[in-house]
């Protein structure tokens, strides 16, 4: 789990201008690989999903490293306000483009993109107004939230007690959100290992407590400073 924070600042307005206006972040990048994230982000204690780069622009001519979010359904001003960003998933690495108009269509694909996987983790809200931590599918009783969890990756409910147990450790003690992290954690279970035959999802001596280390840093180069005790 990467988190990131900073302020929000005024860039050359690229975004805005292709359509798809984004919050550019003054913030310190911890060692986080360029490429295109699948983020929660909070603005003013609301959470928003959205998509997130970080890279040196490569299109442009801009070669210092930066990071920019697109917030969904998101259409207010917020220069000069704080911004906390959590990476969830990344989908693709940081890449080139030869003009704007295949920097656009590769955005809106992005933006496709990021929205799918959303669904099927479970965490897009089906109601545009409804608020994204009170999502029906984020508050149900624990035990239908586990048999959710249950049918969609085959984990068993001691594996998945362990996983809440150390979300909420590690200081998520909101349920809705540490539910979240839940989903998330297990997708990149389902992805890492996608051939995976049995019911249920197995783990040998440490395998668990491995696969948490690796979903926390696997976006970071310099990942040993972020392994669990």
């Amino acid at each position: 789990m990467t988190i990131i924070a900073g302020t929000v600042v005024k860039g050359k307005q690229l975004g805005r201008k292709l359509g798809f206006p984004t919050a550019n972040v003054d913030a310190k990048m911890h060692g986080l690989r360029n490429g295109v994230y699948g983020v929660l982000a909070t603005v003013n204690h609301q959470f928003h999903l959205g998509v997130m780069n970080i890279g040196v622009k490569p299109t442009g001519s801009n070669l210092e490293k930066t990071l920019e979010i697109f917030l969904f359904d998101f259409h207010r001003d917020i220069y000069g306000e704080k911004i906390e960003c959590s990476i969830l998933f990344k989908f693709r690495e940081e890449r080139r483009f030869d003009s704007l108009e295949s920097l656009t269509k590769q955005i809106k694909k992005d933006i496709s993109c990021a929205a799918k996987r959303f669904e099927l983790i479970g965490i897009m809200a089906p109601n545009k107004k409804e608020s994204l931590l009170s999502h029906q599918e984020l508050n149900l009783p624990d035990l239908c939230f586990y048999k959710k969890c249950n049918n969609l990756y085959g984990v068993n409910r001691g594996v998945y007690n362990v996983i809440d147990n150390w979300f909420f450790e590690y200081g998520i003690t909101q349920v809705a959100y540490r539910r979240i992290y839940i989903l998330s954690f297990l997708s990149f279970l389902k992805e890492d290992n996608p051939k995976v035959s049995s019911k249920y999802i197995r783990f040998g001596a440490g395998g668990l407590a491995d696969k948490l280390n690796r979903f926390i840093s696997s976006y970071v180069e310099e990942s040993e400073e972020n392994r669990l005790g």
